[in-house]
């Protein structure tokens, strides 16, 4: 895989999921666990990040001219439309449908800590994939990075405190338990981890902006 599929590709795959024969919901994107608890943000709001807009402004801490933005509508409008063309799991079937007896979500948009639960229930049957790219980006609430581009890269030498390549050693391994997915060498986590961190720098990409 080269990278994560498009908005584009993830409805038209929700669509044909919802015209084949033991899918009784294309996706279950735990609404079960209710509107007045964390989920809501901690899941939702990277949608809304890699649409191109946010919950609030960073910097003001308003989420007027943000949250009510036009990428954040046109975001929001998308899932709203996944609800009313009955690809979701509704609030009142509980959470979990995923992996519930018969399976009758094929996807699941869920939080890293169901996946061992899913794992020993689904066997190989389960896959992890990053989430889609809903505009020029990706975005993840678990900090996970999605796969590693297979650029031509440019050759840096560099030298780790002891005390960091320790912690980015142990980073790797959470993150291969939570995935299922071995990193290999922790140190390739590096160029991931600086382009998420750019690309989160609000203040840097409105500089770039007015530089450009």
């Amino acid at each position: 895989m080269d990278d994560a599929w498009t908005r584009e590709e993830f409805e038209g795959y929700l669509e044909k999921l919802s015209k084949l024969e033991g899918v009784k919901w294309p996706i279950d994107t735990f609404r079960g666990y209710g509107i007045k608890t964390e989920w809501i943000t901690y899941a939702y709001s990277p949608i809304l990040q890699s649409a191109g807009c946010d919950l609030i402004d960073r910097k003001a801490w308003t989420s007027v001219g943000t949250l009510d933005s036009k990428p954040c509508v046109d975001a929001l409008a998308m899932m709203q439309k996944w609800v009313k063309s009955g690809w979701v799991v509704p609030q009142s079937s509980g959470t979990n449908q995923f992996y519930a007896e018969g399976h009758p979500a094929a996807l699941a948009l869920g939080g890293h800590w169901v996946y061992a639960e899913a794992a020993a229930s689904m066997k190989d049957d389960v896959v992890v994939m990053p989430l889609p790219k809903f505009g020029l980006k990706g975005a993840s609430p678990n900090g996970t990075f999605g796969p590693i581009a297979n650029d031509k890269p440019v050759k840096v030498s560099m030298e780790l405190p002891a005390e960091l390549h320790r912690d980015l050693t142990a980073y790797a391994e959470v993150l291969a338990r939570e995935t299922g997915q071995p990193v290999g060498d922790a140190v390739r986590l590096i160029v991931p981890m600086l382009e998420r961190f750019i690309a989160s720098d609000r203040g840097f990409a409105k500089a770039r902006r007015i530089s450009i």
